[in-house]
């Protein structure tokens, strides 16, 4: 009964695929749960029990999982054109044109976007093409064969689709895109000329005319000429029928954009033109070879000859081409549809058209809601009418195409194709990204499927937690994490479970609420978490901050701090070694950059240098640091007379170690020759005494080697003790000429 029913919803005889499933336990009765995508759990009904009857089974019962219609993904050549298509995808919905574009502007964009999908179909349609030919048995070669079919189909559609609805058209005349159209896709031309072109007699072969006559039905008069060339019968020194015939193939006129004539212009010339093949048709010309007659009939526009040569032709879609090339050449697009009865008439009328023949009608007659509906019965897949109905959407042909439900056409289609990726286990990603460009329902389908994606691997499981994270999905993320954590404490991996438990922020808190061993498992596990980014140690180190477990705090700072030494980042180790109050690496970390300044003449992480506020009490020498970056400062903003006081502090009060004074030293000689008077008699005075200080220490161990002598630095060259001893005078100098101008300077004001 169920059966006969869902018989009747199949169209042209196609019936449904029965799927068998061995399992004694659905004998009681059959229950079933979406998963994603095209798929479905499959179990069995529960039902109350009662009394004194068992069901007999033995056997636990068992979860099935169905799926269908992924055949074709599973083929690495329909993947790799999903995976490239999708780039193109999402290229166009970040495509935003100027906010003045109308959407006759923005067509030749949107054109290179269509131009791109059709460049992929047709790499996808090659590849399975040398596919079909490799293949070692007749089922594979038979499974690529029906493939290179349906996107032969494929092709074909979405160029037509693509002259109709998304190129400009010059003056709205499509005969020029309509007759590449035919010769991109129905190339029998050329395989009758190349088989006639082989033989030793082509003028006598089968194919010979056969393929004239169809390049003069598309219009390519020059491969024509080529043809009627070979004929060793024509003579070339008179002018003959076929002299006549080759004048009017070349003299044929084509309206371009491009050569700037417009349409009048070349209506003219097209009408003289057949004009002159009607007058020499009618004079007889070609009476005694009945082949030029009958391309003469072509070029004359007799609808008679496109029915004798509808064998030829072959449907009734390349007989409209043909006809209007000669009857019609300035044919609008919208005016197709008008021309389209007699040519299927030729070939039996509407009842014998098929499912490809129907779509194309619908595309000329400019009925897109037929068109997809049409194509997805067709075709199988949602990728083609997915795709296409998005970009028909962007060129404003889909906006009135609304669903019941709320849901517009573009959107509908999208959530489909992008469902039957979701229970693919490599394509999941990409029909989450579909999801994300549909407003109405795709957060929602996105939330469902992600929910329900299986789980089989941590490494899977990470991938769906940021594709999660990158969406605001904290309740799905906070699932992730709980069923993976439990699932790794099942198997006894404490460290994975704690890990889990602690991405999703909850796992520290349960081992809160142990009093006996909580403490300790979370010492033993944080101390070992594996620290990749500073992001991931300042979320650790924020959990030890709480629940005030210094040592771990302190080992987590060295650990990132060291790391950061390594790598020349001075500035991340620093804030690690304050983060820490470690006195011992601050003063170290101060040296580097004390050193740093001597050799690079400048400080890097002003900004941290800058802010270091009361974290510099740390140490002497941070200290020291902290108030020398800010002598800089004061002098960079041209406050000479705070810098000179502060840099005098340094001095005065010994906070500076003494390899550094003759830096000092060096900084001061800028203020000591300003114009103005900045240091006064006294401070004058007080800085010689530190030159003094360093000329008598000069060559002690204190000055050459720090403030340690036993530290292991090089001893200074005689080159550099001679250019110290320079800058030594040129200080004492500049000394004794401030103080002669402080004194003068102090006598004038009293």
């Amino acid at each position: 009964m169920a059966a006969n029913g869902m018989d009747e919803d199949f169209d042209d005889g196609e019936q449904p695929e029965i799927t068998t499933i061995s399992d004694p336990h659905l004998r009681m009765g059959i229950s079933a749960r979406w998963g994603a995508g095209n798929q479905l759990a499959v179990h069995a009904a529960l039902h109350p029990p009662q009394e004194g009857v068992t069901s007999g089974i033995r056997e636990s019962p068992r979860v099935h999982e169905v799926r269908w219609g992924t055949q074709e993904v599973n083929n690495p050549i329909i993947r790799k054109l999903i995976n490239e298509t999708h780039g193109t995808f999402v290229a166009l919905q970040h495509h935003q044109p100027e906010t003045t574009s109308t959407t006759s502007n923005r067509k030749p964009q949107l054109s290179n976007f269509s131009r791109k999908y059709r460049s992929v179909i047709r790499a996808c349609l090659m590849q399975l093409k040398q596919a079909e030919e490799a293949a070692r048995d007749e089922v594979t070669a038979e499974e690529y064969g029906l493939q290179v079919e349906i996107y032969s189909m494929v092709e074909l559609i979405w160029s037509l689709c693509e002259i109709l609805f998304v190129e400009s058209l010059p003056g709205g005349v499509v005969l020029a895109q309509l007759l590449d159209w035919v010769k991109w896709h129905f190339n029998e031309a050329d395989g009758y000329a190349r088989e006639a072109t082989t033989s030793d007699t082509p003028h006598l072969h089968d194919s010979y005319w056969s393929a004239i006559y169809l390049y003069v039905l598309q219009g390519r008069g020059d491969e024509a000429r080529k043809l009627l060339s070979l004929d060793p019968t024509r003579s070339m020194d008179v002018y003959d029928e076929y002299a006549s015939i080759d004048e009017l193939l070349r003299k044929m006129p084509f309206f371009t954009l491009y050569t700037g004539q417009s349409l009048a212009e070349f209506d003219m010339k097209w009408r003289h033109w057949q004009d002159e093949c009607r007058r020499r048709y009618s004079e007889g010309e070609f009476n005694t070879n009945k082949n030029l007659e009958t391309i003469c009939r072509i070029l004359c526009g007799d609808e008679d000859v496109f029915l004798e040569l509808k064998d030829l032709t072959e449907t009734w879609y390349r007989m409209l081409v043909s006809k209007l090339l000669y009857c019609n050449p300035t044919v609008k697009a919208f005016d197709l549809q008008y021309h389209v009865k007699a040519c299927i008439d030729a070939y039996d009328g509407h009842a014998t058209l098929g499912p490809l023949d129907n779509i194309l009608l619908a595309a000329i007659e400019f009925d897109l809601h037929q068109v997809i509906k049409e194509s997805s019965s067709l075709l199988g897949n949602w990728w083609f009418v997915a795709h296409l109905a998005d970009l028909l959407f962007q060129c404003g042909q889909l906006e009135s195409h609304s669903l019941n439900y709320g849901s517009n056409l573009r959107e509908f289609l999208l959530l489909d194709y992008a469902s039957s990726l979701m229970s693919h286990p490599s394509l999941w990603q990409v029909g989450a990204s579909y999801l994300d460009y549909c407003p109405e329902f795709g957060r929602y389908y996105l939330e469902f499927y992600l929910e329900r994606l299986p789980l089989q691997t941590e490494q899977k499981a990470l991938k769906v937690l940021r594709e999660c994270e990158k969406r605001d999905m904290k309740d799905i993320s906070h699932s992730i994490c709980k069923v993976m954590g439990v699932r790794a404490l099942r198997n006894e991996r404490l460290g994975s479970a704690l890990s889990w438990a602690l991405r999703s922020k909850v796992g520290a808190s349960y081992l809160d609420y142990c009093p006996e061993f909580g403490r300790y498992y979370l010492e033993f596990y944080l101390e070992r978490l594996p620290l990749q980014t500073e992001q991931k140690a300042l979320k650790v180190l924020r959990e030890c901050e709480k629940r005030d477990m210094k040592d771990i705090s302190h080992s987590i700072c060295k650990v990132m701090g060291v790391r950061a030494l390594r790598n020349e980042r001075l500035g991340s180790a620093l804030s690690w070694a304050l983060r820490s109050k470690d006195a011992s690496f601050a003063t170290f970390l101060a040296d580097r950059f004390l050193s740093e300044y001597s050799s690079k003449g400048g400080f890097s992480s002003l900004d941290l240098l800058d802010n270091l506020g009361t974290a510099m009490v740390l140490s002497d020498r941070l200290t020291f640091l902290g108030k020398y970056r800010e002598f800089h400062r004061l002098h960079e903003e041209w406050e000479f007379k705070s810098a000179a006081n502060l840099l005098l502090q340094l001095l005065t009060n010994r906070m500076a170690p003494k390899k550094f004074w003759l830096t000092l030293l060096t900084d001061a000689l800028p203020l000591l020759e300003s114009e103005e008077v900045i240091f006064s008699t006294q401070q004058t005075y007080e800085l010689m005494n530190c030159l003094e200080d360093i000329s008598l220490s000069f060559r002690s161990s204190a000055y050459l080697h720090g403030d340690q002598a036993g530290d292991a630095q090089l001893k200074p060259t005689k080159g550099q003790q001679e250019v110290e001893k320079q800058k030594l005078d040129l200080i004492r100098l500049a000394l004794a000429r401030n103080l002669a101008r402080a004194i003068l300077s102090e006598g004038s004001l009293e």
